[in-house]
C-alpha cells in the first residue's frame, strides 16, 4: 500500500489529467489526501485539468431538510443510487423547522447508510427571511465539509433538493456528466419538461438578471400580468435538449449541482442583500467562483426531472392556450386605439 508521500507528483498537466483517471493502489483516503496535495503544489497549473473518473471519485452529497417527511426516504435512495458508481459517498443532510417527522426519518437513516444529519431546530425566529434560512443552513454544510473531522475528504460535493425535484436522476444522466470532453468546475442538472430554475439562474443572453424583480418592473410600467409572466418567467423557461452543447452559466441549480471540491473553498452563501430583500443564495455562492473564473455549466444531457409544479405553466397544451389568449387580448387592444 502506497502512502500519500511515495506517490509521484505530476510535472505537467497532461500528467496531472492522467493522475485522476488512474486506478492507483493506495487507500481511498491516502489517494484523496495526495490529489489535494497535487492542487496545492500546482498552482499555476490548471485544476480544470485535473479529471478524475466517477469510478474513482469520492463524493460528499449534501441537502436541506424541511417538512419532507413523505418523500425524503425515497429522494435520497433514489440519488444516492444515481451517483452508486463512485469509489465511495457519504451525506450531509441539514434540517430545520420542520414540523412533521422529517427528523425522525432521517435519524433512521443514519443508522442504514453513512448519513449525518445537522439539525437547527426552529429557525424562523432568527432568520424570518426564507432565503435567509436557507444559506444558514447550506453554510452549515459548508462548515461540515471544510472543518468537521467528521467529515470524510472528498473529491467532489453534490447538492441536491431533497423535496421531489430529482426525481428523474439516473446513472446515465450522472455519469455524462464526467464525458471527458466536458471542461467545468461545477455542473448543474437540466429537465427533460421546461428549464425551470430562474431564480439561481445567471446567463447573459438568457437571464442576466432576477427574473422576479423584472416582472414586478413590467407591471409597475403598466405591462398586463399575463405579458408580464410571458416575458419574465414564462418565456424564459426554455426546453433544453439532451444533446445540445452545454450553456456555461455565471449561476444555476435546477435541484442538483456537482462541484470540485477546492472551488467551494472561501465561497458562502447569502440570503439577503444590502438593503435586506431576499435573493437566491446560489447567486452570490457562485459569483465568488466565477470571480475566480471558475467554469460552470448546464450540461443539457444531465436530466434530474421532467414536468413538476415549477414549469407546468409550459406544458405544450397551456403553452398553447396563452399563446391563444395572448392574440386575442392583443388584437381587443388593436382595435381599442382603431376605435374613434
Amino acid at each position: 500500500m502506497l502512502l500519500p508521500n511515495q506517490l509521484k507528483f505530476p510535472s505537467n498537466d497532461n500528467d496531472l489529467r492522467m493522475l485522476g483517471r488512474k486506478e492507483l493502489s493506495c487507500s481511498s483516503e491516502s489517494l484523496i489526501e495526495f490529489r489535494h496535495a497535487v492542487c496545492s503544489r500546482n498552482q499555476k497549473s490548471s485544476w480544470e485539468s485535473f479529471v478524475i473518473d466517477l469510478e474513482n471519485a469520492a463524493l460528499t452529497i449534501v441537502g436541506l431538510a424541511r417538512n419532507c417527511e413523505s418523500v425524503i426516504g425515497s429522494e435520497i435512495a433514489k440519488i444516492d443510487s444515481a451517483f452508486d458508481s463512485c469509489h465511495s459517498r457519504n451525506w450531509i443532510v441539514v434540517e430545520s423547522d420542520s414540523d412533521d417527522g422529517t427528523t425522525e426519518v432521517l435519524r433512521s437513516l443514519e443508522k442504514n447508510m453513512d448519513l449525518r444529519m445537522i439539525s437547527h431546530g426552529r429557525l424562523r425566529d432568527r432568520y424570518p427571511l426564507r432565503t435567509d434560512r436557507l444559506a444558514y443552513c447550506r453554510n452549515s454544510y459548508l462548515d461540515a465539509i471544510d472543518s468537521d473531522p467528521r467529515t470524510p475528504r472528498c473529491d467532489f460535493v453534490v447538492v441536491a433538493d431533497l423535496d421531489g425535484m430529482n426525481s428523474s436522476i439516473t446513472r446515465e444522466s450522472v455519469r455524462s456528466c464526467w464525458d471527458p470532453k466536458l471542461d467545468w468546475d461545477a455542473c448543474f442538472a437540466n429537465q427533460a419538461g421546461t428549464y425551470y430554475d430562474l431564480w439561481a439562474l445567471r446567463h447573459s443572453s438568457w437571464c442576466p438578471g432576477d427574473h422576479i424583480k423584472t416582472y414586478h418592473f413590467l407591471r409597475n410600467y403598466g405591462m398586463r400580468e399575463h405579458r408580464a409572466r410571458e416575458a419574465a418567467v414564462n418565456g424564459l423557461q426554455i426546453t433544453i435538449p439532451p444533446e445540445s452543447e452545454p450553456i456555461e452559466v455565471d449561476s444555476a441549480f435546477g435541484g442538483l449541482g456537482i462541484y470540485k471540491r477546492e472551488i467551494i473553498d472561501g465561497c458562502r452563501y447569502l440570503g439577503k442583500d444590502e438593503a435586506e430583500n431576499e435573493i437566491c443564495e446560489h447567486v452570490p455562492f457562485h459569483a465568488t467562483m466565477r470571480e475566480r473564473d471558475r467554469r460552470l455549466l448546464i450540461v443539457p444531457s444531465f436530466i434530474n426531472a421532467s414536468w413538476h409544479e415549477h414549469n407546468t405553466q409550459n406544458t405544450p397544451t397551456k403553452s398553447f392556450f396563452r399563446s391563444v389568449r395572448s392574440s386575442m387580448i392583443m388584437g381587443l387592444d388593436a382595435l381599442k386605439t382603431m376605435a374613434p
